[in-house]
């Protein structure tokens, strides 16, 4: 839904913030950026990523897009008649392999060692092959997010790899339901 919804044209910015991001957006090259877009509820975030991812998949690159919490349940294996690490580096190779990859809310999710583990151990192997093309979008600025995963191994990559854009505004689903 949100690839066929979420397009550029669709967007509506109502701040020079927006308007800055949907620029970004645009002018997204996986060859050579990562972008990390944080900001409140119903600011545009997810709808700019998705129109970035979309426009890629238009260009025929090979891409992958799924909220955080979901990713988490991606690598939780039933250990009956699986060899579980032959399943995990297969499971990874989808999310550290593609051209872009979009991953959608991070921060959102339970926080455990094990989903800490794996969302560093995606954007880790990413950094060291030298593959960009990642999309995270986040409520958290990159602080929040080192305090609320009690780590800042993560963060200290993503401010390496990634350009962040603040995205200001009010909630497009209250300001919809208002009118």
């Amino acid at each position: 839904k949100a690839i066929e919804e979420y397009k550029f044209e669709l967007y509506k910015p109502q701040t020079d913030k927006q308007k800055q991001a949907l620029n970004v957006c645009q002018a997204f090259n996986p060859l050579s950026t990562n972008l990390y877009l944080w900001g409140s509820c119903g600011v545009g975030k997810s709808h700019l990523a998705y129109a970035a991812l979309r426009k890629q998949i238009m260009l025929s690159r090979k891409c992958a897009a799924i909220k955080s919490n979901q990713l988490m349940r991606k690598f939780i294996i039933n250990r009956w008649n699986v060899d579980v690490e032959k399943e995990t580096n297969e499971r990874m190779k989808k999310f550290t392999n593609c051209e872009v990859l979009l991953i959608d809310d991070v921060g959102i999710e339970k926080t455990s060692d094990h989903s800490l583990g794996i969302l560093y151990e995606i954007i880790d192997q990413r950094l060291m092959s030298y593959r960009n093309g990642l999309i995270i979008t986040s409520n958290l600025s990159i602080e929040s997010l080192s305090v609320k995963f009690g780590d800042d191994r993560l963060s200290s990559r993503l401010v390496n790899m990634c350009r962040f854009f603040y995205i200001d505004g009010e909630d497009w689903r209250f300001k919809r339901n208002s009118d």
